[in-house]
């Protein structure tokens, strides 16, 4: 009885080419290496880190494992994913050298292109069957599970615990990697995460929850994008254009100014900056994402920018962000 495999529940292992999502820099297990899943790939989850404290003459112990950051905390993932070698993929045979015709079957062909693709990279991995995620690590030949007799390929890994999302909140998501089960399209939530603002004070919020924003705490990126000139001295007259939050759980409003070393591109007709690390006056990092189910996240603009002329510019402020979760 002959089998034939149409290339499901394969991999994506390869990188984002310009930081983004785009097929030409993911290899697939099936189409490009010829290889098939002896069952349907699964990426192990995370070992939890454990602190626990025996009392003796007590019973139990006291459980410290989320005292230090009031989260639980994980090692990586690590397992192994074996495949078979498509046998009579044409790069896998020898050929006569007096014809073009094929030779038989060579595990040597096979073994050495897998092992210089991708023996030790480190990597980005996509389930095909959960294409709006990528697990990031080192991806692996293990010489020992790997049988020549059977034809036979096993990839080791070691991922990061969290798996992060395909698309940012300010990318257009694509048909192809999309999951159209458990998949977020970020147009549907960019509305949250765009404001145009061209006075001071306004106060847009938003409820940030676990399907947004993700289990881990991250730094967003911030842009500011005017399709004017901006102006930095007259800018900073009266104190530098920047963002105020009101994170989760706090009362206080934290303020973190754009500077002139954020600006990427400025011309008479766009300027853009970009804010990266979002340091409060007191030195906190503000971060987003956190594993209770829902928070509140606050922000305003102080100041504005302004133009040659003084006059106070449009501003197009996008938040930006990948969700991250187990």
């Amino acid at each position: 009885m002959q089998v034939t495999y149409d290339g499901a529940h394969s991999l994506l292992i390869g990188d984002f080419v310009n930081g983004k999502y785009d097929r030409s820099g993911f290899l697939h297990t099936w189409e490009d290496l010829h290889l098939i899943p002896q069952t349907a790939p699964s990426i192990d989850p995370p070992p939890l880190k454990t602190n626990t404290i025996d009392i003796p003459g007590a019973n139990g112990f006291i459980d410290m494992t989320e005292v230090l950051v009031g989260r639980p905390l994980y090692e990586n993932r690590t397992g192994s994913i074996d495949f078979y070698i498509d046998s009579t993929a044409d790069e896998y045979c020898g050929k006569f050298t007096d014809s073009d015709q094929l030779g038989p079957y060579r595990w040597d062909y096979a073994y050495d292109k897998i092992l210089n693709t991708l023996h030790g990279f480190k990597k980005k991995v996509i389930l095909s069957d959960a294409r709006s995620y990528y697990y990031e690590g080192r991806v692996s030949v293990n010489s020992y599970k790997s049988d020549k007799l059977t034809g036979i390929i096993t990839l080791d890994y070691d991922l990061e615990p969290f798996k992060a999302s395909v698309f940012s909140m300010t990318e257009p998501w694509l048909w192809d990697p999309f999951d159209f089960v458990n998949g977020i399209i970020p147009q549907d939530l960019q509305k949250q995460f765009r404001y145009e603002m061209s006075i001071s004070g306004l106060s847009p919020q938003f409820k940030m929850n676990n399907s947004i924003a993700g289990l881990v705490p991250q730094v967003p990126t911030i842009t500011a994008y005017s399709n004017t000139e901006i102006d930095w001295d007259k800018s900073t007259a009266s104190g530098a254009p920047g963002i105020a939050f009101v994170p989760f759980g706090s009362e206080t409003t934290y303020h973190v100014n754009f500077r002139e070393t954020d600006k990427v591109h400025s011309s008479e007709n766009i300027s853009i900056y970009v804010m990266t690390n979002l340091t409060a006056e007191n030195g906190m990092l503000l971060t987003i994402g956190d594993p209770r189910p829902e928070y509140v996240f606050k922000w305003n603009y102080n100041n504005a920018f302004k133009d040659a002329e003084g006059n106070v510019v449009p501003v197009m402020f996008l938040f930006d962000f990948r969700p991250r979760r187990l």
